[in-house]
């Protein structure tokens, strides 16, 4: 039972992974081959109501997700609060934080794979 349990998990890891990326750079190579906009959403983690507000009331939606499957690529970059995260996560995302002037959470772009 434990083994389906976690064959189950990994699956639907997988799956969420296929939906978003973490990856702007690997978003944009998927922007190129399908010719869509990447929706770009900058967001915290755990203490970010506004974007809870967001993930639950719009982007986990069933409609949400059957419509902008097929028109942009998804890519969601997380500002944990924690001290775990590798420096070089870090160093990427405040790097894209300062290359998109972020200046709160959640933010929401729609970029081209020029921008």
């Amino acid at each position: 039972m434990k083994k389906l349990l976690f064959l189950f998990l990994l699956l639907a890891n997988i799956t969420f992974a296929q939906s978003w990326y973490t990856n702007l750079d690997s978003a944009k190579i998927e922007s190129k081959i399908t010719h869509k906009p990447i929706l770009l959403i900058f967001t915290g983690i755990g203490d970010c109501s506004a974007y809870q507000c967001l993930d639950t009331n719009i982007l986990q939606t069933k409609h949400f997700n059957r419509y902008m499957k097929n028109k942009v690529v998804l890519c969601k970059i997380v500002f944990p609060n924690t001290k775990t995260v590798p420096v070089e996560i870090v160093n990427y995302h405040l790097y894209l934080q300062q290359s998109y002037n972020v200046k709160g959470y959640p933010t929401i772009l729609l970029i081209t794979t020029n921008t």
